[in-house]
């Protein structure tokens, strides 16, 4: 897949003020968000010989059961993937177990740090891989960026919002799986954030 390489201003990425960074369970970004509403109406009407008793396109709410999940949300469990120490060691700080959620064809897992702010930790999110080969081909949008990152795995990039440096997510394409790896924490600067995204997201690369 052929795509045009943008590059982040590095002289923007100053440390974001910690009262305007998020204080919560981060949400998909928007180009991804969008990503999945198409390989979900994709995938939709794609099959007409699907059970008709599986969940419509419209059940796309967090779940902590199977029953929610499409067959390419479940095949994977991202709790399994990172361990508490990966998780500990990208926060500097102990985190709690991983707390796994799902939305659609994308499922999450969360490791909450053990005593920083709410909001801090570490979330993986794995997609079937069209997830994020199609916001490679969205591109720059909703004040998005994106920067490709070379030696990683097929089809990886940092998204970055060009109001917020520090609030980066890597991603990338490994096998038949795609990745998010998202690291929280105010007290990191835009490049400790990236480090931390981009050593979880190598160590993924070579264990899976």
């Amino acid at each position: 897949m052929r795509f045009t390489r943008h590059r982040v201003d590095r002289a923007g990425q100053s440390e974001r003020p910690a009262t305007t960074r998020s204080t919560r369970l981060r949400a998909l970004h928007p180009v991804v968000a969008l990503a999945v509403a198409i390989v979900g109406v994709s995938s939709c009407g794609s099959d007409p010989g699907t059970d008709s008793g599986a969940p419509s396109s419209r059940d796309t709410g967090a779940s902590t059961t199977t029953a929610g999940k499409t067959p390419a949300a479940s095949d994977v469990d991202p709790c399994g993937l990172i361990t508490v120490e990966q998780a500990a060691a990208a926060l500097d700080e102990e985190v709690l177990p991983g707390e796994a959620s799902s939305a659609g064809v994308a499922t999450s897992c969360l490791w909450s740090s053990a005593s920083g702010p709410a909001g801090t930790g570490v979330t993986l999110t794995v997609s079937p891989p069209m997830i994020i080969t199609t916001t490679l081909e969205v591109g720059n949008a909703n004040g998005y960026l994106i920067e490709p990152v070379d030696g990683l795995a097929e089809a990886a990039f940092y998204q970055v919002p060009e109001t917020s440096p520090a609030d980066a997510t890597l991603s990338f394409v490994a096998g038949d799986t795609g990745y998010q790896v998202y690291v929280n924490d105010n007290s990191k600067s835009a490049d400790q954030i990236r480090a931390a995204e981009l050593q979880l997201a190598q160590q993924l690369a070579t264990t899976r």
